[in-house]
């Protein structure tokens, strides 16, 4: 998911940085808000989700065309879907809901919210979206990874019980305590009081294995 911060500053639009955004990132990323006002006039923003019982007149349009892409990105996310979708008919809220699920967790969809951190505006909602639609690493799709002790590929789910696979992502020198790895754990724990020895230092398609 991409957040649009300081929406409040001077120069910066709604459809400027849509424009930025899809043009880097392609047209699966859709915006999830528009935004009330613009630069220091930024103020809320409206949820393109829900239903909105009073839209300020000024953004009317917005709301519709915005809506329309939102609408049609999650119709796409199954067959069922689309085929109410082509026939006329609305989606419920908790279709729109889980086909937004969907479509984050395939990758087909890349929600965009809006805000303001200095000004404390849309944290809340970020954090709301966060905890209630974005799926979880267990509903993910399996990473596609290389055992290094064979060599063959693998599918990794994310799984804590299963055996520690981590992805390095980043390796730093620390004058003071030396090389540093960052890690992101893929499946199995990792805790803060364990030490870890390398078996395998091979690192192919982004896995490393720890025992």
């Amino acid at each position: 998911m991409i957040f649009v911060n300081k929406m409040d500053r001077e120069n910066v639009t709604f459809q400027a940085a849509m424009d930025n955004i899809v043009n880097e990132f392609g047209r699966s990323c859709v915006a999830l808000q528009i935004p009330v006002g613009s630069e220091s006039s930024f103020s809320n923003t409206i949820s393109l989700l829900e239903d909105t019982p009073s839209i300020p007149d000024n953004l009317q349009e917005l709301y519709k065309e915005e809506k329309n892409k939102l609408v049609e990105s999650i119709a796409e996310t199954n067959d069922e879907l689309t085929m109410k979708y082509l026939e006329g008919e609305e989606l419920t809220s908790n279709e729109m809901t889980q086909g937004l699920k969907e479509g984050v967790g395939s990758g087909s969809i890349v929600p965009v919210i809006f805000g303001s951190a200095t000004s404390e505006i849309g944290a809340k909602e970020l954090m709301t979206f966060i905890t209630e639609t974005m799926p979880s690493p267990s509903e993910g799709s399996p990473i596609t990874a290389t055992d290094p002790s064979n060599n063959e590929d693998v599918n990794l789910q994310t799984d804590p019980s299963g055996p520690l696979a981590v992805q390095v992502f980043k390796t730093s020198a620390d004058p003071f305590v030396g090389k540093l790895s960052y890690i992101k754990v893929i499946r199995g724990l990792s805790k803060v009081t364990n030490n870890y020895g390398m078996l395998h230092v091979k690192n192919l398609k982004g896995l490393v294995k720890y025992t």
